[in-house]
């Protein structure tokens, strides 16, 4: 099992297990998330969280490497972010990896 893996198990658990961290989990993730890790998430990151009902399905699709539109502009003007994607990247596994 990876970090990320990890991650998402022991959050699953413990909003199964203690109702007021799954409904602090709906309504604000990275509060939630910040209550149970010492290590301050990445200033970017983004946690979305849907509660599954038996009529929805979500689907989560995965990177598909291509650029987004922001890219295209700053690869347009010679300015590709390519370095920050990948410290971004690398900081997200690193505090993932501090929290498992």
């Amino acid at each position: 099992m990876d970090a990320r893996q990890e991650f998402e198990a022991k959050i699953i658990n413990r909003a199964t297990t203690d109702s007021a961290f799954r409904a602090l989990l709906l309504e604000d993730p990275l509060g939630a998330i910040k209550t149970i890790s010492d290590t301050p998430p990445p200033p970017n990151l983004e946690i979305f969280v849907h509660e599954e009902r038996a009529t929805t399905i979500h689907l989560v699709l995965p990177d598909n490497g291509r650029l987004a539109e922001e890219d295209l502009t700053f690869a347009g003007a010679g300015e590709f972010p390519s370095n920050d994607q990948r410290q971004d990247s690398e900081n997200l596994s690193n505090w993932l990896s501090s929290i498992g």
